[in-house]
C-alpha cells in the first residue's frame, strides 16, 4: 500500500470515529491506459464494483482506444501527443494501468514495446510527486486462442519491463493460461478468438483486484451490470457467473498473483513462434 493510499485509509478511520457523517474520504484514482482488451466487458467498471463491495471507493478514468499500442498512446500518427500522454500529465493518480496491444511483445514489434513502455513510465514519473508517485501496474495479456505457444514471450516481455523499471504486474495472461488447461469448459474468449468474453474479463478483474488492493478476491460479486463499451453491445449485464465458476476464477487469481515473481520470467527466449492465421470458423 503506497503512502497516498495509507493516508486515505487513515483519513477514513478518523472521519468515521471522530467526525461521523461530516466528510468523505477521497476515492482511489485509477487511470486505465490500453485498448479493446481492457474495455471489452468494461473491465475497469468490474474492478470498481468489486472494490465497492469491500468498501473501497474507486474513481475510474480511461484512455482506451481500439488497436492502440504503447507507441500510439505516446504519439498519434499525425505526430500529436496521444490521449494517454495528456491524461498522464494531469497528475494526481493513485494507480496507472498500462496495457500494450495484444501482439506488442512479439516479433518485430517487441523493441517498440520496450522503447515506448519506458517513455510512458518516464512521463508518469515526471508528473507525479517524487515522494508519493502513482503505482504503475502493467496489464499482462494472453495469447490468442490459436497461438497458445506465444504466451511465454508475452509473459517475458511484461516481466522484463517490470523488472527493469520497478513496476508492478497484473499477470492476467498467466491466469488465462492456467484456466485454459485446468478448465477448458470455461470460455474465456469472445467469439473472435482474441478479445475477452465476460468470463475472461472477470478473471482479469479478479487479478487486478488482488494486485491493486492486496485483498483476497474470494467472495467478490459474481454478477455485475453496466455499459460494456464494445461496439454494438449495449447490454446491461457485464458478467453473470455461477457461484462455482466465480469461486474458481477468484481462487485462481489469488493463487497466480501470490506465486508470480517477474524476476523468474526474464531472460532470452529466442525468436517467438511465427504468426499463424486463425482457423476458419465453422459455417
Amino acid at each position: 500500500m503506497n503512502r497516498r493510499r495509507f493516508l486515505r485509509v487513515l483519513l477514513s478511520f478518523v472521519l468515521v470515529v471522530v467526525l461521523p457523517g461530516s466528510l468523505a474520504a477521497e476515492p482511489v484514482r485509477v487511470l486505465f491506459v490500453g485498448n479493446s482488451y481492457t474495455y471489452f466487458n468494461n473491465l475497469p467498471e468490474q474492478v470498481r464494483q468489486m472494490a465497492a463491495s469491500r468498501g473501497i471507493e474507486v474513481e475510474v478514468h480511461r484512455a482506451l482506444h481500439g488497436g492502440y499500442s504503447f507507441e500510439r498512446h505516446c504519439v498519434e500518427e499525425d505526430g500529436s501527443p496521444g490521449d494517454a500522454w495528456a491524461r498522464i500529465a494531469e497528475g494526481g493518480w493513485d494507480v496507472i494501468v498500462m496495457q500494450e496491444m495484444s501482439t506488442g511483445t512479439l516479433w518485430d514489434r517487441r523493441p517498440r514495446f520496450f522503447e515506448y513502455g519506458e517513455k510512458l513510465v518516464g512521463h508518469v514519473r515526471a508528473h507525479e510527486e517524487a515522494e508519493d508517485p502513482a503505482r504503475i501496474v502493467l496489464y499482462m495479456t494472453w495469447a490468442r486462442r490459436w497461438m497458445p505457444e506465444t504466451q511465454p514471450w508475452i509473459t517475458q516481455g511484461y516481466s522484463e519491463l517490470a523488472t527493469e523499471l520497478g513496476l508492478e504486474v497484473a499477470p492476467v495472461g498467466l491466469a488465462w493460461e492456467r484456466s485454459r488447461v485446468e478448465r477448458p469448459d470455461l470460455e474465456l474468449f469472445d467469439p473472435d478468438q482474441t478479445h475477452p468474453g465476460p468470463s475472461g474479463s472477470y478473471l482479469g478483474a479478479c487479478v487486478f483486484f488482488q494486485v491493486m488492493f492486496d485483498e483476497r478476491p474470494v467472495g467478490l460479486p459474481r454478477r455485475m451490470e453496466g455499459k460494456k463499451w464494445q461496439p454494438k453491445d449495449g447490454l446491461p449485464t457485464l458478467v453473470d457467473l455461477s457461484a462455482e465458476d466465480a469461486r474458481y476464477f477468484q481462487r485462481l487469481a489469488e493463487e497466480v498473483v501470490g506465486s508470480y515473481d517477474p524476476s523468474e520470467h526474464v531472460g532470452d527466449l529466442g525468436e517467438a513462434p511465427p504468426w499463424r492465421n486463425p482457423p476458419k470458423r465453422p459455417e
